[in-house]
């Protein structure tokens, strides 16, 4: 999987260059927001998703998903929750 400072800034077309890559990519990801991330109910998700509604910058959404963590930081922690289900990730640069 690609570093998720790569994946997560990716611009729309880089993103489409590979798009049945990074969709997975993308749909894992998101599994990982709404189901195993904090309390597992989806809370950083759906505050990303209100403050791009409310306006707020794509960094700033992004803010909310990382919750003060760096984005090694979460590699770290998605790697780990996806390791409990039997998935084992690997980010790497591309």
């Amino acid at each position: 999987m690609p570093k998720l400072r790569e994946l997560m800034t990716m611009s729309q077309a880089k993103f489409y260059s590979d798009a049945n890559r990074n969709y997975g990519f993308g749909l894992l990801l998101v599994y990982y927001f709404i189901l195993l991330d904090g309390q597992g109910d989806g809370a950083r998700f759906k505050d990303c998703v209100k403050a791009r509604q409310d306006g707020k910058s794509a960094e700033e959404a992004r803010q909310a998903l990382l919750a003060g963590r760096s984005y090694e930081d979460l590699e770290k922690e998605v790697a780990a929750a996806f390791r409990r289900k039997g998935i084992k990730i690997r980010f790497v640069e591309s």
